[in-house]
């Protein structure tokens, strides 16, 4: 199943009307996301604050506090990270229910999550890079290390909160709403937009890089399958074998760590060669399905990032970024 099929389109000959409807959408996303990160900032200070503050006060045992921050990141990811795109959808009038919900092909879809996890593994080298400029200048990435909650009903929460739900809400919102709102202006450009605005929600340059890879491979594969679940089920797939790997690294040393972080790059380097010849031995036309929309495509781009509220977006991104280095 190598769904190509097109966009919305503008009609014919209306770039002007194309050009501003990617500056309306443009603005309309940008607020979504600042409202998206303010509500997050808020959650993680005074919301953040009063539940230890009443942890503290109930005299609550550390299996008590292990569940309470599961439940509690559950709750951020259902009721404050969801309805700014909910709301935003809404306004574009775009129908959730017109999402791409095609059944992905299950080998395209292997092959789709062995790519997705090499381009992982080349976000390796240009993260690497990234930290060592940084760190020229005292700043250092916080170090996010995952560990498995001893209270039984709070290790539980934690692989939803991480393999599932991550999955399911960060895939409606990025490959489902963002990127189909802009299709309308090129497929190219959608993908790459919705992985940069992925990319960025980690708000981290640790994780920035490799978002970013994802991004663009997740997105590319929902639009060339049809199917929003090629997303879900790739970044599920994922997102276990990382906690299958790091849950266990928690108990051994640096040397040991490092091992698994090469396994780790060696499996995913060698998942996305299998993936790429095997989508080239069927002979599946690889390019994206052309633009009907009347903007080149890097017209598109420009247009969109020199936008003054994705400048403010990009501004405060930065400011958060700048915030989670250690010094």
């Amino acid at each position: 199943m190598w769904d190509t099929r097109q966009g919305g389109q503008p009609q014919e000959g209306a770039a002007w009307a194309a050009l501003r409807g990617l500056r309306r959408r443009g603005d309309l996303l940008a607020l979504a996301m600042l409202v998206n990160l303010g509500l997050l900032y808020l959650c993680q200070t005074v919301v953040a604050w009063g539940v230890v503050w009443l942890l503290r006060r109930v005299g609550a045992g550390a299996g008590l506090v292990e569940l309470a921050n599961e439940l509690y990141t559950l709750v951020v990811y259902l009721a404050v990270f969801l309805p700014p795109y909910l709301l935003y959808a809404r306004v574009c009038r775009l129908p959730l229910g017109q999402l791409p919900a095609a059944r992905p092909y299950l080998p395209v879809l292997a092959a789709g999550l062995g790519v997705t996890m090499g381009m992982s593994a080349s976000a390796f080298l240009p993260g690497q890079a990234m930290n060592l400029f940084f760190s020229f200048f005292g700043l250092y990435p916080m170090d996010m290390p995952l560990a498995l909650p001893g209270n039984p009903v709070a290790a539980v929460l934690f692989v939803v909160n991480l393999v599932l739900l991550p999955a399911l809400v960060e895939e409606l919102i990025f490959r489902g709403i963002v990127l189909e709102s802009l299709r309308p202006w090129g497929d190219g450009f959608a993908v790459g937009v919705s992985a940069l605005l992925f990319a960025l929600l980690h708000r981290n340059t640790a994780q920035f890089p490799n978002a970013l890879f994802m991004g663009l491979a997740l997105g590319y594969f929902v639009v060339q399958t049809g199917s929003l679940w090629t997303g879900v089920c790739i970044h599920m797939a994922n997102n276990a074998f990382i906690l299958a790997l790091s849950v266990p690294s928690q108990w051994m040393g640096p040397l040991g760590q490092l091992a698994v972080q090469g396994f780790q790059i060696g499996c995913y380097g060698m998942a996305g060669i299998v993936g790429v010849w095997y989508l080239w031995r069927r002979g599946l036309d690889l390019r994206l399905p052309a633009s009907g929309c009347p903007l080149r495509q890097r017209t598109c781009f420009a247009e969109y990032l020199a936008r003054p509220s994705t400048l403010v977006l990009l501004a405060a991104f930065l400011l958060v970024f700048f915030q989670n280095f250690s010094r």
